[in-house]
């Protein structure tokens, strides 16, 4: 599959999965995040989008937490939250005061195809692992080092 097969694969894969969950991520074509669409779901707000590579891919981008004190125990838990991950990692970027964290997964789009459906079930089933990784890990976040959950206006902060 090619990026522009996959950029017109994603939103019918939403449709089919996630329909009334999301929406374009951009008003108009941004050449630097083809394919860009948001899901809104359980709380969490996730980025996906084709990566128009000379190997494409699905990228599944998914806020935790936003606005987070910063601290080095914070950067500890999610470089050791790794660990526990069955698909994905998660990202810790910071400012002077304040953290967010990520956590991201990507398919290869080369066996993704309507006619093998296996293929889109494991797209899906890391997709919701995914998710369920992200909503606990952000549960976690909350409770030992503050910070809230990511608003659907805040999905830009998901394109580091």
């Amino acid at each position: 599959m090619n990026a522009a097969e996959l950029e017109a694969l994603i939103p019918q894969i939403l449709e089919n999965r996630f329909s009334g969950q999301y929406r374009r991520a951009f008003e108009e074509n941004v050449p630097e995040l083809p394919g860009g669409w948001i899901v809104e779901r359980d709380g969490l707000v996730c980025l996906v989008r084709a990566a128009g590579t000379n190997h494409p891919f699905i990228w599944i981008k998914i806020g935790l937490a936003i606005e987070i004190p910063r601290s080095a125990e914070l950067a500890y838990y999610v470089a050791a939250g790794n660990k526990k991950l069955d698909v994905g990692r998660a990202y810790l970027d910071y400012g002077e005061d304040l953290a967010l964290v990520v956590m991201d997964e990507t398919v290869f789009a080369a066996s993704l195809s309507w006619e093998f459906e296996p293929s889109l079930s494991d797209l899906l089933s890391r997709w919701q692992t995914s998710m369920s990784q992200a909503r606990n890990m952000a549960a976690e976040i909350f409770e030992q080092f503050g910070g809230r959950p990511f608003t659907s206006d805040e999905w830009m902060h998901l394109a580091f």
